[in-house]
């Protein structure tokens, strides 16, 4: 819909409409001052956002799109044919508005244009008397925090042509009926999970043009209630990101008219095959799921399986998506489905994110029309085709995450159109080397990470290009410091980890993109110095620094306040946390394996309250933990092997998003407190070990129903063991989805920025640090401490249970009988205590035990037979008297064996009549009084004994 223009002659708007407008300015919390120019002594119709009829004066148009303004590069205008910025974080400074908007939009009594669209605006209640602008041919209200129900008095809106609302919801759309000049309908995001008769609705919108549900929640169609399909005028559909079945979707979709040109049904729970009825759909030109003339084809993100319809090779497309489903088959099939297709004007082929396996054929290279080849994270293998370089349209080559192995071709050196590179996550391997980049003047990317290159460039070779992202991760470029790298100017985002550098990071590298620079990785090398001032070496927008991993000294560097995320852990820097002081919002900080010393700065009392990942471990840090804010964001929290003292903080206890905290190895005193279980109910691992705490465990802690793995050993902690820890639900059960446990936080580059935790355990009597498969652990550690009372029997239903250790305490009474229900213990140390009884029968369940001690208790008994119990050490068992069988040597009464003389016959008679019974008597009536004789006098006499034997203790064992 075109605007009004203002005219070349004098135009002034009425009165009355400029002091409604005002009042709007007014009512509508102006915070940021964007309506400045809006002044009562003024022409409205000369505001920016106004527009006025030319012969009338009326205002007839309110459009607050202008906002956000600013321009785009001349040079990126040369080549731009198409922008998709959706779902784009960018650290703008949109304007605000916290008021309402006011119903003195009602003197705008000629007001046919109307777009609030995308101005952070928050009202509670959506405004009803918009129904009653009557002229409204275009109403956008999108964008905004608008909530409340959709007013039935929009339905008043009979001229409307343009509708585009999101955020609130609606329990009907019956309003829409009265709509009748309505062609572009836009509820995107809008809540319309309690309308079932959505389609029906909207089948009575006979002039829509334009139909946009993306985000609505819509729910399931009954086949009884499919209506008959009047969307005689509609080109364009989009349902995607709903969670529609196919039987919602097909079932009337097929029977749209011939004028359906676009259709996107992404990000839907769309199963099976793609239907052969998509070929009759023959105006068709995009499918974000066509036919003759479709162009434009995307399924991306649903759940569709099996092979790739071989009608597609009828198709003129030029768009294929087909990203984020569960295709499968081998590859080399798929060109063959596609062969016509080379033949015509396939441009953008996109099948990432599926299960195609096989190598990729050299007929893939016949596609000289493509200019993006997107197959990442499929499980394809085998070479690249070595004529890649016939693909000379080709802007965007995405080969990411699959199995490929073999070197570069040298052929991709000419593809001069290329923007994007990326291989990574590959077995690549081989040499880089000025032959594979010479003539790749238009590259901007390069994302060659996690593969086995070796980078052997001459530091006199200037590169074509200038790259806005460098991604080498794991690609050797040591052991100097590429001098390659001189020669960019204009890159944003930088990865050299695992490189292979040796060496200083050259002043010139701190200049080269001090104004772009948002993310730097050199973490895993060998890169040693002292870095500078970094103050200004980063651009103004959120930005990723790590540095971890290397041999780098000296004190913190000052940092910009830009810096969200922040890794130097494994280090060598020392001194004090006074230049954090000075950084900004730090979501994630890990400055653990460090130097550092001194308390924490007065300046965390605030900081601490934005930290989500906060990890110091392993440095010099003493005093008291510092305090945090009511609104702390906390997740995970590593202070270990420092020399923290006082007690266990409690502002801590408004921390109720944390999932990990490790204060274990230091100096903590006072009893844990018992609102621990209450205000950490996401908790997953507590470790307190190895302080100076006391007090009894609190019952709280069962009311951590996520908690996995709970250390609270060598402390000074008396009591019992609570009863209550079969509540600790995690532990109850025997499989974990997860094998890691990442944690998120706010990215300003990437959306979410992830942390993958890690724990040290004493496992098998060595602290190990798991990372990887810390999500599968389980696991109780209370040992070292003054625990008295029983096992509870209630610690038998932990089934999911890898490790338990109650060693060296106090503990009394029987181990549970049932103890064999844990059949995935791997770790049992339940030594140096003072249990008694016997060794449950249910041991012998125990089969995946790896270590065990029941050492030195009062245990008595039989060892259960089990060939797991038998293959332990003795000294396992050893410090219990009563216990009998194997391994020890005791036997149990009952074991002793009697020998059975066999019945002789035959000839063999004779061999054994010497070997009688008698014999057997006076051999042992010999041995005692020859013994006695001998011996009797040495035992009863002390001072021989003394000498002889050296022993004082003969009768001990004697009698």
């Amino acid at each position: 819909m075109m605007l009004p223009t203002l005219a070349t002659f004098e135009i002034k708007c009425n009165d009355r409409e400029r002091e409604a407008l005002l009042k709007f300015k007014e009512d509508i919390g102006d915070v940021k001052g964007v309506l400045s120019s809006w002044e009562s002594d003024q022409d409205c119709c000369k505001w920016r956002e106004i527009r006025c009829d030319n012969e009338t004066n009326h205002v007839t148009a309110l459009d607050f799109r202008g906002l956000i303004t600013g321009k785009i590069s001349s040079s990126l205008q040369q080549h731009l044919n198409h922008l998709d910025l959706i779902e784009t974080v960018f650290p703008i400074d949109r304007p605000r508005f916290e008021g309402i908007i006011s119903s003195s939009l009602l003197e705008l009594q000629h007001l046919n244009y109307l777009d609030l669209g995308n101005i952070d605006l928050h009202v509670t209640k959506f405004p009803e008397f918009i129904g009653h602008l009557s002229r409204l041919k275009y109403l956008d209200l999108s964008g905004n925090d608008i909530e409340g129900a959709i007013p039935h008095q929009l339905g008043n809106l009979s001229e409307l042509q343009h509708l585009h609302l999101s955020g609130s919801y609606s329990t009907n759309l019956d309003w829409l009926y009265t709509l009748h000049s309505l062609e572009y309908l836009d509820l995107s995001s809008v809540n319309l999970s309690q309308v079932t008769n959505w389609l029906q609705a909207l089948t009575k919108v006979l002039s829509l043009r334009e139909l946009h549900l993306r985000s609505c929640d819509l729910p399931e169609i009954l086949s009884s209630s499919h209506p008959t399909m009047n969307f005689s005028s509609l080109a364009i559909l989009d349902l995607s990101s709903n969670s529609l079945s196919p039987h919602s979707i097909y079932s009337w979709m097929f029977n749209l008219s011939g004028s359906i040109s676009y259709v996107d049904l992404s990000s839907n729970s769309l199963q099976g095959s793609i239907p052969d009825a998509f070929r009759n759909m023959a105006s068709l030109s995009y499918l974000s799921m066509n036919m003759a003339s479709l162009s434009y084809l995307s399924l991306s993100n649903n759940q569709i399986e099996g092979g790739i319809p071989r009608f597609f090779g009828n198709l003129s497309l030029e768009t294929l998506n087909l990203a984020g489903n569960k295709l499968d088959g081998e590859f080399p099939h798929f060109p063959e489905v596609m062969k016509n297709l080379s033949e015509r004007r396939l441009k953008h082929l996109g099948i990432s994110e599926n299960r195609l396996n096989g190598s990729l054929p050299d007929s893939i290279t016949m596609f000289s029309s493509l200019i993006e080849l997107k197959l990442s994270g499929n499980k394809i293998n085998g070479l690249l085709p070595e004529h890649f370089g016939n693909l000379f349209n080709l802007n965007v080559l995405d080969l990411s995450n699959n199995q490929l192995c073999g070197t570069l071709p040298k052929s991709i050196g000419r593809l001069s159109k290329l923007e994007i590179l990326n291989l990574a996550s590959n077995h690549l391997e081989g040499i880089i080397s000025e032959v594979n980049l010479f003539n790749l003047s238009m590259l901007r990317e390069l994302d060659l990470s996690f593969n086995s290159f070796q980078f052997k460039i001459s530091s006199g070779f200037v590169p074509p290009f200038q790259l806005e992202s460098i991604l080498l991760a794991n690609c050797k470029q040591g052991p100097q410091f590429p001098e390659w790298l001189r020669t960019q100017h204009n890159f944003s985002y930088i990865d050299l980890s695992g490189a292979e550098i040796s060496d200083t990071i050259p002043a010139w590298f701190w200049d080269l993109s001090s104004t772009t620079l948002v993310l730097l990785n050199f973490s895993y090398n060998q890169i040693y110095g002292v870095l500078p001032d970094l103050t200004s070496k980063f651009s103004g927008r959120p930005s990723v620094l790590d540095l971890s991993s290397n041999n780098l000294e000296g004190t913190l560097p000052p940092l910009p306040p830009s810096i969200f995320t922040l890794n130097l852990f494994e280090n060598r820097f020392s001194g004090s946390l006074e230049s954090l002081c000075n950084s900004g919002a730090l979501f994630s900080l890990d400055i653990s394996d460090n130097l550092l010393s001194g308390k924490f700065p007065d300046c965390f009392q605030h900081k601490g309250s934005i930290f989500i990942i906060l990890n110091l471990a392993n440095n010099n840090l003493s005093g008291s933990i510092f305090p945090v804010g009511p609104e702390c964001r906390l997740e995970s929290l590593n202070l270990r092997n420092n020399s923290f003292g006082g007690e266990f903080p409690q502002s801590f206890r408004s921390c109720r998003d944390l999932q990990v905290i490790d204060l274990g190895e230091n100096k903590l005193s006072g009893s844990i407190p018992a609102w621990i279980g209450g205000n950490w109910p996401s908790l997953v691992i507590l470790s307190l070990r190895s302080n100076e705490l006391y007090g009894e465990v609190p019952s709280s802690i069962c009311h951590m129903k996520q908690l996995q793995i709970l250390d609270l050993s060598l402390n000074k902690i008396n009591g019992t063991i609570p009863k209550c820890f079969n509540n600790l639900t995690a532990m109850a059960q025997e499989r974990s989805l997860i094998t890691t446990i990442t944690l998120s936080y706010p990215s300003f580059l990437f959306g979410r920025g992830f942390h993958v935790e890690s724990a040290f355990i004493m496992w098998k009597r060595v602290e190990s640090e798991y990372k990887n498969i810390l999500g599968l652990v389980k696991f109780i550690d209370l040992s070292s401490n003054h625990l008295t009372g029983g096992i509870p029997n209630e610690i038998t239903s932990l089934v999911g249970l890898f490790g338990l250790n109650l060693s060296t305490n106090f503990i009394n009474g029987f181990i549970p009988p049932q103890i064999g229900g844990l059949h995935l213990l791997n770790f049992l140390d339940l030594s140096r205590n003072n249990l008694s009884g016997g060794i449950p029968i249910s041991f012998s369940q125990l089969t995946h035990l790896g270590v065990l001690d029941l050492s030195y208790n009062n245990l008595s008994g039989r060892i259960p037979s089990s060939t797991q119990l038998q293959t332990f050490n003795v000294s396992v068992y050893t410090g219990n008297s009563g216990l009998c069988g194997k391994p020890v040597t005791d036997t149990c009464p009952g074991d002793e064996v009697i020998t059975r003389t066999p019945e002789k016959t035959g000839d063999h008679d004779e061999e054994d009549t010497f070997i009688t019974s008698g014999f057997y008597i006076s051999l042992g009536l010999g041995f005692v009084f020859g013994f006695l004789g001998i011996c009797g006098s040495l035992l009863l006499n002390k001072s021989w004994r003394h000498k002889i034997f050296k022993v004082d203790s003969v009768h001990h064992w004697l009698y």
